[in-house]
């Protein structure tokens, strides 16, 4: 099976944000994974895997749920963060149990990709790089999650904690309850925390995505 269309996400730890044991950050690695397999079993076409211990390679049908699936990758591994390279185009080799057995424009992209991202100089501190044969769209999607992740990586613990209960549907008072603190101060936390500006930016991304 060769396809024009497809979509290969490459992940990788990145080290200086990692503040949990080596041994602990693997079995979140490993619990991701099997999760976004699950979860996304309909449109993944190679299943993710882990490669040289912290590294995680996949190959998905189209790129529609790709951030969605990283979205959930962070939610599994945090407070370490994942650099990720999305690559898409076509493959040109039929697929394989392993996405390093294959070939294609959207493999040479996540792996282009990755290397800018490895790169301190050239990726500014970015760490989601989409890369297509469509540049405009390409831009737009980097500059959104470039300024999500900025917001991101100045989150607490709490602060992330509060935003994924907000996002999984709960309201302000649920939160406020779940945490013991007041509604009003659940709405200033989020608030303070820039989560709606960020929610909404990761629902656009979804919408260029055609999700």
């Amino acid at each position: 099976m060769q396809a024009d269309r497809m979509c290969a996400i490459f992940g990788d730890i990145v080290k200086s944000r990692v503040t949990l044991e080596r041994a602990e950050l693997q079995k979140r690695i490993q619990a991701a994974v099997g999760q976004v397999d699950e979860r996304f079993r309909e449109q993944i076409a190679v299943p993710f895997r882990i490669v040289a211990g912290d590294e995680i390679r996949g190959l998905l049908r189209d790129e529609t749920c790709s951030y969605e699936l990283i979205l959930a990758i962070e939610r599994a591994i945090w407070p370490a963060r994942m650099r990720y390279s999305v690559g898409i185009g076509g493959v040109t080799t039929e697929l394989s149990e392993s996405i390093d057995a294959m070939d294609g424009p959207a493999l040479h992209r996540a792996s282009e990709g990755m290397d800018l991202l490895k790169n301190r100089k050239r990726a500014h501190g970015r760490l989601i790089l989409f890369r297509s044969d469509d540049q405009a769209r390409d831009d737009l999607l980097n500059s959104l999650t470039f300024l999500i992740d900025s917001i991101k990586n100045r989150w607490t613990n709490e602060q992330f904690e509060r935003a994924q209960l907000a996002q999984s549907g709960m309201s302000v008072a649920e939160i406020a309850g779940k945490h013991g603190i007041r509604s009003q101060n659940a709405t200033k936390s989020l608030s303070k925390s820039m989560y709606y500006p960020v929610e909404d930016a990761q629902r656009q991304i979804n919408m260029v995505l055609g999700k």
